[in-house]
């Protein structure tokens, strides 16, 4: 069975737990990740996180 995939909240909660933060200082740390990495992206750079991926935008041509 496919199991579903993890939401934000459960995420954070996660995080939360795994770094021994209260569940706002988890979501800060998150929103600062996805705002770090969503900028470098935009500006044409990437992001590695080791054990994670990699995070890159590339040109693709446009669907029929």
């Amino acid at each position: 069975m496919t199991r579903k995939p993890m939401t934000k909240t459960q995420l954070v909660a996660a995080l939360a737990e795994q770094a021994e933060l209260d569940k706002a200082a988890a979501s800060r740390a998150l929103e600062a990740l996805t705002r770090i990495v969503t900028e470098e992206v935009a500006s044409g750079g990437q992001v590695t996180l080791p054990g994670l991926g990699k995070f890159a935008c590339r040109d693709r041509p446009e669907r029929m």
